[in-house]
Formats: structure tokens, C-alpha cells, sequence
């Protein structure tokens, strides 16, 4: 089993530019151990020897959906939070929204579809929806779509469930988690 290897910089070179080619993530050279760190993890798993040999499996036609998967959620970084960076939000409500409704209403158009990427597990998708749900009270002829993906099939899968723990909702205004929650009992 493997022990204590070290990515050498021409392995993180070939992972970095794989990464980049396929996930859109670019990682600089400062990243290296903390990519080591968690491809060690996947060589464990899989009971590799080498990162050779994890670089080869990955790369491997057969694994675009098994092990490929695995490797880009064990990359990716999610970080997210309800109401994170809430002065964009506030943003969105009174510069952004207006100006996409005045031209949304000047071509007829009455649904409004929003792409929230890198996703994570939800809640910035959730906060989005919120507000938009909330700004939209007053102009209730309007439809609104959101899309929310991301790379990470693992946090996905939480976003899907849209299950959370009221540790997670600390910056949810009061108001909104009375109008957009439900209190649920035991384990998310």
C-alpha cells in the first residue's frame, strides 16, 4: 500500500491540466499538497500503488463514469452557505432584476431562467430562489427557473434532497425561514 508518496510536479502538472480540461478548475502550483492530499485518499480506495497508476485509471476510457466521478469530487472544493455574500443578493434585487424584467417585459417574455453554477450542495441555488421568490411577490405574472449544477455528484446529491441542519441556517433571515422552510425531526 501506499505511503507517504509525494506528487511529484510533473504528476500535479498532468492532474492540474486534466483538472482544467475537464472541470474548468485551475489549480496553481501553491494547491500541490493539498492535491496530494486528497488524491492519496483515492489512491487508497482504490488501492493503487502509484499516481501513475491513479492518472491512468482516471484517464481510462471505462471510468468516465465510475472513478472519473469519484476524482472530480474528490478535487472540488465546496464551500457555500444560505445568504453567502449577501450584498450580491441585494444587488441582484435592485439593479439586476429590474433591468432584466424592463427588457423581459419589452419583448414579451414573462420567464426568467437563472444558471447557478458551481452549486455545491444548495444553499446559494435555495437563497437565489428565496429572493427571487420573494421580489417576484410583486410582479406575480413572472416565472422563474433556476438551474443549479455542479461537478460534485456528492454534493449534489444533499442540493436534490434539500434536507439541512438548523446549524446551517444561521443567516437565514427569520422571515424567510418561516416562508421557506419546514421543520423537519431526527437526521438530515
Amino acid at each position: 500500500m501506499l505511503t507517504g508518496a509525494q506528487l511529484t510536479d510533473k504528476e500535479f502538472d498532468r492532474f492540474s491540466e486534466l483538472i482544467y480540461k475537464n472541470a474548468g478548475i485551475s489549480l496553481k502550483p501553491e494547491k500541490k499538497e493539498l492535491l496530494n492530499a486528497r488524491l492519496s485518499k483515492r489512491l487508497r480506495a482504490t488501492r493503487l500503488q502509484s499516481f501513475k497508476e491513479y492518472f491512468d485509471l482516471v484517464t481510462s476510457p471505462a471510468e468516465v463514469n465510475g472513478e472519473f466521478v469519484q476524482f472530480l469530487n474528490a478535487v472540488s472544493t465546496n464551500f457555500t452557505s444560505f445568504f453567502r455574500e449577501t450584498a450580491h443578493f441585494e444587488y441582484l434585487t435592485s439593479t439586476v432584476m429590474p433591468e432584466i424584467m424592463q427588457r423581459a417585459d419589452a419583448a414579451g417574455k414573462k420567464e426568467l431562467t437563472i444558471w447557478s453554477s458551481a452549486s455545491s450542495s444548495g444553499e446559494e441555488p435555495y437563497t437565489l430562489a428565496m429572493v427571487l421568490a420573494n421580489h417576484l411577490e410583486k410582479h406575480p405574472y413572472y416565472r422563474m427557473k433556476i438551474i443549479a449544477t455542479d461537478i460534485s455528484t456528492k454534493v449534489l446529491n444533499t442540493a436534490v434532497k434539500g434536507v439541512y441542519g438548523v446549524d446551517r441556517m444561521a443567516n437565514v433571515p427569520d422571515e424567510f425561514v418561516r416562508k421557506y422552510f419546514q421543520k423537519g425531526v431526527g437526521k438530515s
